[in-house]
C-alpha cells in the first residue's frame, strides 16, 4: 500500500513538472507571436510614412518642373526629335523603355532630358527636365536659361 502511495505521489510529481515545461514552452512561443505581431505592426506603420513621403517628393517634383516650364525663354514641348538635336547637339544617351524614348543631353552645366512618346510619329517631345549635375531640378529662371544657351 505504501508503494502505490509513494508511486503516486511520484507520478503526480513528475507529471505536474512536464506540465509546467509545457506552460512555460507556450508562454515563449505566444511572447514570439506577439513580439511578431507589434514588429509587423511597426513596418506596417514605417511604409505607410515611406509611402507619404514618396508622394510628397512627387508632387514636390511636379510642382518645381511646372514651375521650370514656365521659366524657360522658349518651349521644348512639342518639338521634334531633329529640332532637338540641332538645339542641343547630339544626344548622350538614347534609351527606349516600354512606350517611351528618353533622350539625354549633357554638357559641363547641367543636363537636359526629352520624353518621347514611341508612338508618336513625328517624335515630338511630351515631357522634358533640366537639372544640374547631381540630378537635381534646376528651379532659378537665370540658371536654367544659362544652362540652355551652353548647348548652343
Amino acid at each position: 500500500m505504501r508503494y502505490i502511495i509513494i508511486y503516486s505521489l511520484f507520478l503526480i510529481f513528475v507529471y505536474s513538472c512536464a506540465t509546467v515545461k509545457v506552460a512555460r514552452e507556450a508562454g515563449k512561443a505566444i511572447k514570439s507571436i506577439d513580439n511578431t505581431i507589434t514588429l509587423s505592426e511597426k513596418e506596417k506603420n514605417i511604409e505607410k510614412k515611406e509611402e507619404k513621403k514618396i508622394i510628397e517628393e512627387k508632387k514636390d517634383r511636379e510642382k518645381r518642373n511646372k514651375q521650370q516650364k514656365a521659366l524657360l525663354k522658349f518651349s521644348i514641348l512639342g518639338k521634334e526629335s531633329s529640332q532637338l538635336i540641332t538645339l542641343f547637339g547630339k544626344p548622350k544617351l538614347i534609351r527606349e523603355s516600354g512606350n517611351t524614348i528618353l533622350m539625354r543631353f549633357n554638357n559641363s552645366i547641367c543636363i537636359a532630358y526629352a520624353y518621347i512618346a514611341k508612338d508618336d510619329i513625328k517624335q515630338r517631345v511630351k515631357y522634358f527636365e533640366i537639372r544640374d549635375l547631381n540630378g537635381k531640378l534646376i528651379s532659378k529662371k537665370s540658371d536654367i536659361n544659362y544652362c540652355l544657351e551652353t548647348f548652343t
